[in-house]
């Protein structure tokens, strides 16, 4: 299709001419609705995302301005370990996953054992943060290196290694 088609057809359009207005081009302008419609509505869509993932003792944590780090690293009396999780634009039909992992070393290296996996599903639609509790063993943490897993509807990975020592 020409540009100059198009243009002729917007100046009848415009001009309220649709009595000379061929069928092709209200098929046309039709046709070209619908695409900006189309447009319109992916470009207000908005993502849904796990932005980035916390370990800390403290479940009231404030993650705004702070650097997610690379490095945790703590105590085996800690009273508890919380992976904080923050989301943008969830709802309630998505499901997040955690998975905890343990390495134990052995005579081919380290392997990573699962040690706990929590599935949890937001109850309203939103951004925000999501807590999860790593749950303790004879009442203390394990030493040992650790890295946790978190998933939206089983993609977008995110994981952190952390460290328990005495």
């Amino acid at each position: 299709m020409k540009k100059n088609t198009l243009i002729i057809i917007f100046i009848k359009l415009y001009t309220g001419s649709h009595d000379i207005m061929k069928k092709r081009d209200i098929i046309i302008i039709f046709i070209l609705t619908i695409i900006l419609v189309i447009i319109l509505i992916a470009s207000l869509e908005k993502k849904q995302e796990i932005e980035d993932i916390y370990l800390s003792v403290n479940k009231d944590f404030t993650i705004e301005g702070i650097q997610s780090s690379e490095f945790y690293n703590f105590k085996s009396n800690a009273s508890k370990i919380y992976l904080i999780i923050k989301v943008k634009n969830l709802t309630v039909d998505y499901e997040i996953k955690v998975k905890w992992f343990k390495a134990e070393t052995g005579k081919d290296g380290d392997n990573y054992n699962l040690i706990q996996e929590n599935t949890l599903t937001p109850v309203q639609k939103g951004s925000g943060k999501i807590v999860v509790l790593l749950v303790k063993r004879d009442n203390t943490y394990e030493k040992g290196e650790y890295y946790v897993e978190a998933y939206l509807n089983g993609n977008n990975n995110i994981s952190k290694k952390f460290y328990i020592d005495s």
